[in-house]
């Protein structure tokens, strides 16, 4: 075993620990962090709109953490009055630095909607629709069993352990999560150095005849 890693190790340093490969690695990270820096720019939450974002962060301690009912009422009785008005179309879009955007109204509506109310009305009716899943899952493994097809039934039995009881119990940003899962650029990187990386080796194995070795 020792002898394996010696050698792993030995063909990693001869086909990658080169400085063109080096010099590769270093350029296309540099294009990488460039590449994540420039899309947070552009295309993060707040990227175009500082109202909003100074009055997420006004407002995020007072509702992130534990879900409450008192954090869900303080929230309703700021959304509520907004979107009222919006539905009546007595919204005023004149500019008003009192509002919590310092934008308007209307902008307050929108920012709530989109970065509180939405969210929390899905993560409090998360429960209810995994214990839906989880029902319709323990319906399917008795039907599973009558039909003998056992199997599926322990599919479905794996599919209700995960669902039955699960819930939502907090709230917190989590933008640079979401976009670290989402984000793909650098496996293509990755791949590209790969790449680089293999035809240096057979271009060095030709060169050397070892290709002609059997």
């Amino acid at each position: 075993m020792l002898n394996f890693l010696r050698i792993l190790a030995y063909e990693w340093k001869k086909n990658f620990a080169r400085v063109s490969i080096l010099g590769a690695v270093f350029l296309l990270s540099v294009i990488n962090l460039g590449n994540i820096y420039y899309g947070y720019r552009s295309n993060s939450y707040f990227a175009d709109n500082n109202g909003w974002k100074n009055a997420y962060w006004e407002l995020y301690d007072r509702f992130s953490g534990t879900i409450t009912s008192e954090k869900l009422a303080d929230l309703k009785e700021l959304y509520v009055p907004l979107a009222q008005k919006v539905a009546d179309m007595t919204f005023n879009t004149s500019i008003d630095s009192d509002s919590i955007t310092g934008i308007n109204g209307y902008s307050d509506y929108l920012m709530l909607d989109s970065y509180y109310v939405a969210d929390m009305q899905m993560f409090c009716q998360y429960a209810e629709n995994a214990e839906k899943i989880a029902m319709k899952t323990k319906e399917n493994v008795e039907l599973y069993h009558a039909l003998g097809n056992a199997y599926q039934a322990r599919v479905n039995v794996k599919i209700y352990d995960l669902f039955h009881g699960r819930r939502i119990t907090s709230f917190a940003y989590t933008e640079g999560y979401k976009r670290m899962t989402e984000y793909a650029f650098s496996s293509w990187l990755v791949l590209l150095i790969c790449l680089f990386a293999v035809s240096g080796i057979f271009a060095g194995e030709k060169e050397i005849q070892m290709d002609k070795l059997t």
